[in-house]
């Protein structure tokens, strides 16, 4: 999976190829889902506690206004990178002509996460959250980054 796209969070635009080596939790939201207000906190503390230097979590807003999705993440502040895939966003699944990742890795449930190995491969999706949820995530990222 690639993705190159607008941050929300501050200036400038993210590229997962730039995050390879580490083991990446791509969380897709929407400023109207009930659950990401309890799923992008928990990813964000999961990533505080094992560190980023092997993992990092991404947060990619499909909200249709950029505005929305703004508003979502300074109302939520969890200190993780943040994107918008919206319509109109300058968001690109790098490789593929039809654009955005949404476009390439359709999502039916929100929240969804994708699980990404240190190459960038999809080793797991999580869709929906749950109170369950993070110790699930935090076993899948434990066991592709290894022995510590």
């Amino acid at each position: 999976m690639d993705l190159e796209a607008e941050r929300l969070d501050v200036p400038g635009v993210l590229r997962l190829a730039d995050l390879r080596g580490k083991v990446v939790l791509v969380d897709v939201w929407a400023s109207w889902c009930v659950p990401c207000r309890d799923a992008l906190p928990a990813w964000a503390e999961l990533r505080t506690r094992l560190g980023n230097d092997q993992f990092e979590v991404v947060g990619v807003s499909v909200d249709d206004e950029r505005e929305l999705a703004v508003g979502f993440v300074a109302e939520l502040a969890v200190g993780i990178p943040m994107v918008w895939d919206g319509p109109g966003s300058q968001t690109s699944a790098v490789g593929d002509s039809a654009g955005s990742l949404m476009q390439r890795f359709p999502v039916t449930t929100m929240p969804t996460a994708f699980l990404l190995d240190q190459q960038g491969v999809v080793r797991y999706v999580h869709r929906g959250f749950e109170p369950t949820s993070a110790a699930d995530i935090e076993a899948r990222v434990r066991a592709l980054l290894g022995p510590q």
